[in-house]
């Protein structure tokens, strides 16, 4: 079974894996989602994840994005400015 940090880590590094977790946020199917890619938790536990991932000092990368207009806290890490849709703080 998959933590969170490892199934995050993978949705990093896999297009379409990030495609099938925002369709799974739009669709409110996280749990199905968690289960289909050996991961236990609950939307609750996801939000709690990313949260922690969003929280201290951001590194120097992070501030070139931020003053590039860039989203750097959502999970899809997109290079535009963030008017995409939002869904409870992340860019979906």
């Amino acid at each position: 079974m998959k933590t969170l940090d490892d199934l995050y880590q993978e949705i990093q590094a896999n297009e379409q894996l990030k495609e099938a977790f925002v369709t799974a946020l739009k669709e409110n199917t996280v749990e199905d989602f968690l289960k289909a890619n050996d991961c236990e938790g609950t939307v609750e536990d996801v939000m709690k994840f990313m949260d922690s991932k969003r929280e201290g000092e951001l590194s120097d990368d992070d501030m070139e994005k931020v003053a590039g207009g860039a989203c750097t806290s959502c999970l899809c890490q997109c290079s535009q400015d963030c008017t995409k849709k939002i869904f409870e703080g992340y860019c979906v």
